[in-house]
């Protein structure tokens, strides 16, 4: 700060106080300035920016202000610095919430493993067998499946499969079906209050559930 007494004030009294970790002051500042993606700060009253480390081979930094990196997961590398993990076998992307390589969509791993699985393996483009548009429609999954086979879909029912591979359902139970009049009356009712919270009244037992912030 412009008051400050020293280069690096400690406290109010000296002017100022220690920038905080995860970022760094310029002398005669007022605003601390955040370490960018791939590099982090774990110690306070940082006053350049190249004081902001950077991630290590192996970890990955995806956000600013960051006190410390995420260490990459599954089958990837990384370099000084990065922002994200890089996936070692073609054609997969890394998913970072789940920390695995995935073959990206359209894709299928040469070694006959699950597409969805983590795998140094790499991914060849999918090329799907040629439906009979007469009985045969493509699922979700770009495989060919019997246009009226949908029980599991329709949990034992009957419906056919769309253009998009989504089963839609036939003779589908109503509310009132599934829950009549009487049914409904005793079911608990939320309501979104204007404070902030969430109110549940129980029509049951004539009680009301309060302080459920949201």
């Amino acid at each position: 700060m412009s008051t400050a007494i020293t280069d690096k004030p400690r406290n109010l009294d000296e002017g100022g106080y220690p920038c905080p970790k995860g970022f760094y002051c310029p002398g005669g500042t007022y605003t601390a300035v955040a370490c960018p993606i791939g590099y982090y700060g774990d110690q306070e009253a940082l006053g350049f920016l190249n004081e902001c480390k950077p991630c290590q081979p192996g970890y990955y930094g995806n956000k600013v202000g960051a006190t410390e990196c995420q260490k990459c997961q599954g089958a990837t590398i990384s370099d000084l610095g990065s922002s994200t993990c890089q996936c070692i076998g073609l054609n997969r992307k890394y998913l970072s919430e789940i920390g695995a390589c995935v073959c990206k969509t359209g894709f299928t791993p040469i070694d006959g493993s699950s597409k969805n699985d983590d795998g140094y393996a790499d991914c060849e483009k999918k090329i799907y067998e040629n439906c009979d548009e007469e009985i045969e429609a493509r699922d979700s999954n770009g495989d060919c499946r019997y246009k009226y086979d949908c029980r599991e879909a329709c949990d034992g029912g009957v419906g056919t499969v769309q253009f998009n591979g989504i089963c839609q359902c036939q003779n589908i139970k109503t509310v009132d079906e599934i829950c009549p009049h009487e049914c409904q009356t005793q079911l608990p009712l939320t309501y979104f209050t204007s404070n902030g919270t969430i109110e549940i009244y129980n029509p049951v037992s004539n009680a009301t559930v309060t302080n459920l912030a949201f």
